[in-house]
């Protein structure tokens, strides 16, 4: 699977979350720069955007790329 395929799988679980593609791309990006592995960024991705629309904190990937995923999103 190719990056895109990715987003649109991500896209798919989370577009009831009122998440767009942009804002997933521009996370899946953030991600995939930290982690540099496709398949494990899609994992902590998805892993870390349940935890955040459940209201949870999020431990799989740094502060950094957390706030910046909440900055993307949009929530606090």
């Amino acid at each position: 699977m190719n990056k895109q395929d990715y987003i649109n799988l991500l896209f798919e679980k989370f577009q009831s979350c009122q998440i767009d593609r942009k804002q997933l791309e521009q996370c899946f990006e953030v991600v995939l720069k930290e982690i540099g592995d496709p398949v494990l960024a899609f994992g902590n991705l998805q892993a870390l955007l349940w935890k955040i629309f459940r209201g949870e904190s999020a431990t799989c990937l740094s502060d950094a790329a957390q706030k910046q995923i909440r900055t993307i999103l949009d929530i606090k």
